[in-house]
């Protein structure tokens, strides 16, 4: 009687015991799924910023603590709590300091400040930032109305700007609007949905183009209305992710003749690799907790892979990234370029941060810009 009470009893825990390890593993990826619903399927408008130590100013230069980020030459913004301004080419570099060319723009940078150093030197709208005149217009979208930024052109062939992480605004377009605009090509910098002025979805789930796509079809609609062709599509890290469900799902990818792709995003499960890996998470829990996110939040991330899509392009591609770009690895890039060679050019800029190609090196960007855009007109003569 005793026996049969105390195998009953150890039946019963390790039934308990089960059920206990089923609910925990169970509950913890639910807690994995939703982390990554904040952190890689909720829309962010700016990535975390990196600070580095204002340790001297004077009228003309600007000494910063010794990092990477302050040792990358060319032409970057600065702000501070008090200030912002540019700083230009490194002068001098020692154990400690990097002293670089400065100029102020608004406020007042101070010693001891933390300093934020980024690739947007020509902040706001194109009269704002270049004198370049533009109009605000209206795209009617699947969910409401979407603003946009429009510069004339006598082409009829447009550029399409789609924006990424850090340029909610549309200021991103502004470092290269002025080469756009010298070759002629009408702009079209547009919104999409969760955007702050831009119609907002009612879960608050970005899905990195599954549905966004439609807006960008929606504003390559309202050019077609206007006059435009056919297209050219420059997007920054996420915007790209946008831009290749566009590319796959609408009909108007025949009319894009070529995309600008600069840090982008190809592979979104990369992204929710990173994640996983920077937070330590166990690949026990990883893995479930991205199906689970997945099945929750209906992202297929097989979908958004466009490294295992390749062989489904069919758009020429001038694909820029930096070597040292910690927010949007560059491995995928380079797995694409490999993946599609016969429709990728490859500018792999060696030590460059994200999005920051432009600033270190101006002349380089702006060549394969210009090739890219060659390339257009010959394939629009021949057809």
């Amino acid at each position: 009687m005793v026996k049969r009470v105390f195998g009953l009893v150890a039946r019963v825990a390790l039934v308990a015991a089960l059920v206990g390890a089923v609910w925990w593993f169970a509950s913890s990826s639910w807690d994995v799924a939703d982390e990554l619903r904040a952190n890689v399927l909720t829309y962010r408008y700016r990535p975390e910023a990196v600070t580095d130590e204002v340790l001297a100013v004077t009228a003309e230069t600007i000494t910063l603590a010794r990092s990477p980020r302050t040792q990358l030459n060319g032409v970057l913004a600065i702000e501070t709590p008090g200030g912002r301004g540019l700083v230009g080419e490194v002068r001098t570099v020692d154990a400690d300091a990097v002293v670089r060319g400065f100029n102020l723009i608004a406020g007042e940078v101070d010693v001891g400040d933390a300093a934020v150093l980024g690739s947007q030197v020509r902040p706001g709208d194109p009269f704002s930032a270049l004198g370049i005149r533009f109009d605000d217009v209206a795209v009617e979208g699947p969910l409401g109305t979407y603003p946009a930024w429009f510069v004339e052109g006598e082409r009829t062939t447009w550029v399409i700007y789609v924006h990424g992480w850090g340029s909610a605004d549309r200021s991103g377009v502004n470092n290269v609007l002025p080469l756009f605009t010298e070759l002629g090509y009408p702009v079209l910098a547009i919104s999409y949905r969760d955007d702050p002025t831009a119609p907002p979805t009612d879960d608050e789930v970005f899905r990195w183009g599954l549905d966004e796509w439609e807006d960008v079809e929606a504003a390559a609609r309202w050019a077609r209305d206007q006059g435009a062709d056919d297209f050219v599509v420059f997007a920054h890290d996420q915007g790209a992710s946008l831009v290749s469900m566009f590319l796959h799902e609408s009909p108007l990818r025949t009319r894009t003749r070529a995309v600008i792709y600069d840090s982008p995003v190809l592979a979104v499960d990369d992204i929710a690799d990173a994640y996983a890996e920077a937070e330590e998470l166990p690949r026990y829990l990883a893995s479930p907790g991205k199906a689970l996110a997945a099945f929750r939040f209906h992202v297929r991330w097989s979908r958004l892979d466009q490294v295992g899509r390749a062989d489904e392009w069919e758009t020429p591609m001038l694909l820029i990234h930096g070597t040292a770009n910690q927010q949007v690895p560059v491995e995928s890039s380079d797995r694409f370029a490999d993946a599609r060679p016969d429709l990728v050019t490859y500018e792999r800029f060696d030590g460059i941060g994200h999005l920051l190609a432009w600033n270190a090196n101006r002349p380089r960007y702006e060549l394969a810009v210009r090739r890219l855009f060659t390339q257009v007109e010959a394939l629009l003569a021949e057809s």
